[in-house]
Formats: structure tokens, sequence, C-alpha cells
């Protein structure tokens, strides 16, 4: 998802919320995880690792992620929108989402 940086971290909560949105429908046991720095992927900023709880192995497993790479992404693509507000060429933030592998 491309978005304004300023609104980066709130399209991020919101991508979480959608997520545990669907994990609250199916009734299955999760947890949220904030990944620290040494965790984080190359070129993230920051993520949350959704895990469900899966009693044949006794314990959570992660099934997606949500990540937020600011404009590190953008940048080596070359990806720009042009901001109202002064009218110049800005690079946007890209956020990630993994499907969540339920089935």
């Amino acid at each position: 998802q491309f978005c304004h940086p300023q609104n980066s971290y709130e399209c991020l909560d919101q991508m979480l919320k959608d997520s545990e949105e669907v994990l609250k429908l199916l009734k299955l046991p999760y947890r949220v995880v904030l990944l620290s720095t040494g965790d984080l992927g190359f070129s993230m900023a920051k993520t949350y690792d959704l895990e469900v709880f899966l009693p044949s192995y006794n314990c959570y497993r992660e099934i997606g992620s949500i990540s937020n790479s600011c404009d590190f992404q953008a940048r080596r693509a070359n990806i720009k929108m042009k901001n109202p507000a002064n009218n110049k060429n800005e690079y946007v933030h890209i956020l990630n989402g993994s499907g969540l592998a339920v089935g």
C-alpha cells in the first residue's frame, strides 16, 4: 500500500486492525508481536507479526506480518507523489502486509 509520508504509521495501524478483525471473526486465539529492531527486515522501519495459537503444536505460530518500509522501497523504485501542500514531488511510504495463512 502506498501512503502519504505523514500518514504511514496511521495506515500501518489500520492494516493491523483490519487483520486483527479477520482473526476475531474467525474466533482464533492470536497475539500481535512488535518486532525488535534486530529482527526487522533490512528495509523495514516497523513490523508486526500476527501469531495464532495452534493447539496441535501447543504454541503460537506466525501467520502473517505487516510492515512499514517508510520511503526505503520508494527510493529504490523511484516512486513519488506530488504533495499538494507545496506542489513538490516526494517519495511515498510503502506498507507491506502478507496474507493471513489461516487455512
